[in-house]
C-alpha cells in the first residue's frame, strides 16, 4: 500500500542522513517516519541520538520513553535495549553536568539527586546488557 512504501522511503531516507552523520536531516526524517506509523519503535530510537548530538537532551528523553514503550509493546527484550540506555545515561549525565555548572551541586538539591539517580539507573541497565565491552557515547 502507499502508505507503507512512503514509510519505507522514509526509513531509508534515515539510514542516509544516520549514515552520513547528518543529525538535523534524520531527525527530520524519523519525523516524517513517525508520522507515517507512530507505533514502530525505530524512529524514535535514531531521533534520541540525533537530538542528543544536536544538544536537545530533553526531547531526546522524550524520544527514548517512546521508544522504551513501543518496542517493549513489539516484544523487545531488555538486552535490546542497551543502546537506549546508553543514550538514556547520557542525556542525564549532560543534563546533570549542565545543571551543576549553572547551580551547583547542592546536597539538599532533590533535581540533582533524581538526574543522578536517573543516569546510574541507566548506565546500570546498558552495562548489564552491552556484550560489546565499549563505551558508547555519542560525543555530544
Amino acid at each position: 500500500d502507499a502508505r507503507e512504501r512512503a514509510y519505507a522511503l522514509a526509513v531509508e531516507e534515515v539510514g542516509h542522513a544516520e549514515a552520513v552523520g547528518d543529525h538535523q536531516a534524520a531527525e527530520e526524517a524519523c519525523h516524517e517516519a513517525i508520522g507515517l506509523n507512530p507505533t514502530l519503535p525505530g524512529p524514535f530510537l535514531v531521533r534520541a541520538g540525533a537530538r542528543l548530538s544536536m544538544g536537545s537532551r530533553r526531547r531526546c528523553l522524550d524520544d527514548l520513553f517512546l521508544y522504551f514503550w513501543w518496542s517493549t509493546g513489539h516484544g523487545f527484550m531488555p538486552k535490546d535495549h542497551t543502546t537506549a540506555h546508553w543514550k538514556a545515561a547520557e542525556a542525564y549525565l549532560l543534563e546533570l553536568e549542565r545543571r551543576v555548572e549553572r547551580d551547583g551541586a547542592l546536597l539538599e538539591d532533590s533535581v540533582f539527586h533524581s538526574l543522578l539517580d536517573h543516569a546510574e539507573c541507566n548506565l546500570r541497565a546498558a552495562f548489564r546488557h552491552d556484550r560489546t565491552g565499549q563505551l558508547a557515547f555519542s560525543g555530544a
